[in-house]
């Protein structure tokens, strides 16, 4: 097997996606926005993570500018209360830490640099920059923790599991969520650790549940009118919806069907979100939502075809029956390789618009393979 690992590491070279170019011409060409997610707001400047990048642009729109250009990624990005800040989680040193760095751009100062992965949460009411990591029990259990702008060592705010946070604003209480299901998969989940929103204080910690669906009610924001918006998917698609402090007038908010409401994020009487692969603001007063005309243009050189080492990228492999050869799956594209050193490798598959993946021998089938691709745009079992 290290022979066979050795033999593809060296043989095989991938060409990735193909880009295909228009025709030179003369007209100006059409802005590209790309792809934005996690979203924070400030009066009229909105900061975002698109191409693994930080960005500021203006709601009015326009072409937003790039603040960070490392081949890591830059995400979870949080306007100070004075606008002066944005506090992110980066990846400059490899593990995701806790950075702060001037709103206008300029050098990020690491204030954290905890092994576990640390995402931004948002700043408190008196500056302190809220981010959330799992680094104590229980398993799973994400704990919030504040940090100075400026560096120390960082808290943690209570003994109690929170996944997101929300100050109530000139009051003494707190709607937070003890799970973190953001980056799950599944939709309408209903089991055990669905989001849910508690209400209650920090110093005691006595919080009480005030969700009334039994899915998932999350991303809790505390506005100046006195409710909490929210996202809940209880009717399929998740939505912005509003409560008061005690569960009560359960209020639907927007009605969008095509994506789910992502990241948002509130300041003052209005919430921006991802939606699908761009950004949106909803206004609390007329309970509109207008998209944001926001570009983010990129070199994508992620996307341009290139060579790529293929053993760097094997994710699956068989063993046939008869110890013989070796079947293997390397970005999106199946493989057949002799076991010893010498002899020749095979491609199978030659599709890189789809992916094919969990190649394996069938028994008892001469030799033939079955896999599963994506290339009719869902995926299903082939041989």
């Amino acid at each position: 097997m290290h022979r066979t690992y050795r033999s593809f590491q060296s043989t095989v070279l991938l060409v990735t996606s193909f880009l295909l170019l228009p025709l030179v011409s003369s007209a100006e060409p059409a802005a590209q926005k790309g792809f934005m997610r996690f979203p924070d707001l400030h009066e009229s400047r909105v900061v975002f993570t698109s191409s693994s990048d930080l960005w500021v642009g203006d709601v009015a729109g326009g072409t937003a500018h790039r603040l960070t250009a490392h081949p890591g990624e830059e995400r979870f990005p949080k306007f100070s209360p004075d606008g002066k800040w944005i506090a992110f989680s980066g990846q400059y040193n490899g593990s995701e830490d806790v950075y702060v760095m001037p709103a206008g751009g300029g050098q990020p100062r690491q204030l954290t640099y905890h092994p576990s992965y640390e995402h931004v949460a948002g700043w408190t009411p008196d500056g302190q920059i809220l981010f959330r990591r799992r680094s104590l029990p229980p398993w799973r259990g994400w704990t919030m923790y504040t940090v100075d702008p400026k560096g120390d060592y960082p808290e943690r705010i209570a003994d109690a599991r929170i996944g997101y946070l929300s100050y109530e604003p000139g009051g003494d209480r707190v709607a937070l969520v003890p799970e973190y299901q953001a980056f799950t998969n599944w939709r309408r989940y209903q089991g055990g650790e669905a989001e849910t929103i508690w209400v209650g204080t920090l110093d005691p910690a006595r919080f009480e549940n005030i969700s009334q669906w039994k899915g998932n009610e999350g991303h809790p924001m505390w506005a100046d009118d006195g409710r909490i918006y929210h996202v809940s998917d209880s009717l399929g698609r998740a939505n912005l919806w509003s409560m008061l402090p005690d569960g009560s007038d359960l209020r639907r908010e927007t009605d969008l069907d095509e994506f789910d409401v992502l990241w948002p994020s509130m300041d003052g009487n209005r919430i921006v979100f991802q939606y699908g692969v761009e950004l949106r603001l909803f206004d609390l007063e007329s309970r509109t939502v207008v998209p944001l005309e926001i570009n983010a243009p990129t070199d994508l050189y992620v996307a341009r075809t290139r060579f790529v080492e293929g053993s760097k990228y094997v994710d699956a492999w068989s063993l046939s029956d008869n110890g013989r050869t070796v079947l293997a799956e390397s970005r999106g594209e199946v493989f057949t390789m002799p076991v010893k050193a010498e002899g020749l490798i095979r491609q199978w598959t030659f599709s890189s618009d789809s992916r094919e993946k969990l190649p394996v021998f069938l028994p008892e089938g001469d030799g033939a393979i079955g896999m599963v691709t994506d290339e009719s745009g869902e995926e299903r079992i082939v041989t």
